[in-house]
């Protein structure tokens, strides 16, 4: 579940308008079910779907997805919702506000190591500063945002970095460098296929031009990006983009078209209720209407510039993004401080045990000095009694390797199996050396193949000598008394394995967990059965499911004389099966450590059966490798056969 609802989050504005709507209708579809992580990765995808278009459905799903992670104690999404709403109100015009949630973005990323997030709110710290016209502190906190990208591989927030930085160097009117930060963003963010991405860097890349006085250049940037955010749906990207568009046509002369562009850039703008682009289009409004002398609609247009000036940076609002800044940055000088108090204390406590120390070891220095040379002597024993301790350790695992090679050639060969069963594969991975899992199979008289996986209690060497137990079993029963019936060859196998470990008076409880497999190729037939073990079979696209009997071969406590069913499958028709031992199914491993379970493991096989079987090898040891990651080990012996039958 979670896989996929990740991938539409980090990758949902890639789409056209129709596709963003497909997409919101789906998360909030699925909002309606989701709990905890997923609910809350759930309201950020839909705060960020909503940052351009829709301000207060934004806000409302960015605060539900704070409340709900910081009940759950999530703090990657936590995160994540502070970054999001912060957008939100950049987008809006409050800057304060904004700079606030960036700052508790940075604080969560940073108190969890979560790098990424670290490097994004560098980068929208950076953006802030940028508008408060502090350009220093901007490109200090967006060239350390485009560093830690760079460490990370990231190429989208490199190229969102780049554009911070070409909006700096152009307010600094640092024209090349500018136009060399926006040109590597766009062809990042072509690369990448980010369409979002790339309408913000032509509109960037535009806006330089507007300044360079290059209108041509500007307009063709402009068009495509206002293009880009029809087809988008990004209301505040079209509406922006007017109003640039708006300027450029005024200043050609062409106040016409500049009106047009410019009303319906403020339509937009006050619809969204973003405050940034109120202010650019009523500053081009005045100057319209100003210059046609249409005095009374030019000072409407300026008192309303006026009122979102002082909204947006006033005296009040610059002193709180300092005060926000400084809080944070103090709060972190004083976690330093604290820490280093807690290093002086430790510092102190060591000084003076060394002070202590030091008084007993004159005390006691003279009796050391008397048992120094019977230390001497016992060292060289310890020595060679660890010398020979390493040599007993080195013959262990050289005969443990040596019965691996022994448990190998009892397992049938590849090619053996191919030559009767051209359509199969064998994922095989013991979890030691050598395996308490076996497969088995041969070729009796006739046109009968046998095929059959072992899943022996315990494992390692315990297990290895249970799968020998087993081995020879099969071969006594299948091959010398020359017993098909697979119930019967159980039924044998349970007597013997009770015999064999003297169960009756030993309270042994070791056991073997079956899939047995008999193909009779003449009458197109198979028949099954199993010891706490299942076959998985797929006919003309149904799923089947035979889930064996629930007692093991072996253990006396469940009964020594308890019938096993067999159950026969009709082979006329292409057939694809699968029997497999519990070990992968009962795997930890994933983002919550649970086991992989058998439901998803019969689910793997099955939507996979119709690829190659070399194919399906592939996929399921890349899923148990996945699985496991690298923070969990492998607790149990793991065995899959698949074969097709046409």
């Amino acid at each position: 579940m979670r896989p996929i609802i990740t991938f539409i989050l980090l990758f949902s504005f890639f789409t056209t308008a129709a596709q963003n709507k497909a997409i919101v209708d789906s998360l909030l579809q699925k909002l309606t079910t989701a709990q905890d992580t997923n609910r809350v990765l759930i309201l950020n995808g839909l705060t960020w779907q909503f940052r351009n278009s829709d301000f207060t459905k934004a806000l409302d799903y960015g605060k539900e997805a704070i409340a709900l992670a910081e009940k759950i104690e999530y703090q990657a999404g936590l995160a994540d919702a502070y970054s999001f709403l912060g957008v939100v109100y950049r987008n809006i015009g409050e800057y304060p506000e904004a700079t606030e949630f960036y700052l508790k973005a940075l604080h969560i990323a940073e108190k969890n190591n979560l790098k990424q997030r670290i490097a994004y709110s560098y980068n929208n710290l950076g953006d802030i500063f940028k508008y408060q016209k502090n350009y220093t502190e901007g490109e200090s906190y967006v060239v350390k945002a485009i560093k830690e990208f760079g460490k990370l591989g990231d190429q989208r927030g490199i190229g969102y970095g780049y554009i911070r930085l070409g909006e700096i160097y152009q307010e600094q009117k640092k024209y090349e460098q500018a136009l060399a930060a926006f040109d590597s963003s766009l062809v990042i963010r072509k690369k990448l296929g980010d369409l979002s991405m790339v309408e913000s860097s032509l509109n960037r890349l535009g806006k330089l031009y507007d300044v360079l006085g290059n209108y041509p250049e500007a307009l063709e940037y402009f068009s495509q990006s206002l293009k880009l955010s029809n087809e988008l749906g990004d209301l505040k990207g079209n509406a922006g983009t007017q109003a640039d568009m708006s300027r450029v046509f005024l200043n050609q002369g062409e106040d016409e078209k500049a009106l047009n562009y410019a009303l319906e850039s403020l339509t937009l703008a006050q619809k969204l209720g973003s405050k940034d682009i109120i202010k650019k289009t009523s500053e081009i409004l005045t100057e319209i209407y100003a210059k046609r002398k249409d005095y009374p609609n030019a000072f409407v247009y300026q008192q309303m510039l006026m009122k979102v000036k002082d909204s947006l940076f006033n005296d009040e609002s610059t002193v709180q993004i300092s005060t926000l800044r400084s809080n944070h940055e103090a709060n972190k000088k004083q976690a330093e401080i604290d820490l280093l108090n807690k290093e002086n204390q430790i510092n102190n406590l060591i000084f003076n045990v060394l002070i202590a120390g030091f008084a007993l070891f004159v005390v006691i220095l003279f009796a050391m000095f008397r048992v120094s040379r019977r230390r001497k002597e016992m060292n060289y024993v310890l020595n060679e009694q660890k010398k020979i301790i390493e040599k007993k350790n080195e013959d262990v695992t050289a005969s443990i390797t040596y019965a691996k090679r022994i448990q190998d050639a009892t397992i049938p060969s590849e090619e053996m199996i191919k030559k009767y069963l051209p359509e199969n594969f064998v994922f095989f991975k013991p979890r030691d050396i050598v395996s308490g899992d076996f497969y088995w199979f041969t070729k009796i008289l006739g046109k009968k193949l046998v095929l059959a996986v072992v899943d022996c209690t315990g494992h390692g060497v315990p297990g290895a000598f249970m799968s020998l137990i087993g081995n020879n079993l099969l071969n006594h029963i299948v091959i010398n008394l020359g017993i098909t019936d697979p119930n019967i060859v159980l039924e044998a196998m349970n007597a013997g394995v009770i015999d064999v470990l003297s169960q009756e008076s030993t309270n042994n409880h070791d056991s073997m967990d079956i899939a047995l497999c008999v193909i009779d190729t003449e009458k197109k037939k198979m028949e099954f059965a199993g010891a706490k073990s299942q076959l998985l079979y797929i006919q003309n696209g149904e799923i089947q499911y035979i889930k064996g009997n629930s007692q093991p071969v072996g253990d006396l406590s469940r009964g020594k004389d308890k019938n096993f069913t067999k159950h026969e499958i009709d082979l006329s028709m292409p057939t694809t099966f699968y029997i497999f031992s519990d070990g992968f199914a009962d795997q930890f491993g994933g983002t919550d450590d649970k086991k992989f379970m058998s439901k998803n493991l019969r689910q793997l096989l099955s939507d996979n059966h119709t690829k190659g079987m070399e194919e399906q090898h592939k996929i399921v040891e890349k899923t148990f490798n996945d699985w496991i990651g690298k923070k969990h080990q492998q607790v149990d012996d793991v065995t899959v056969i698949g074969v097709r039958v046409n």
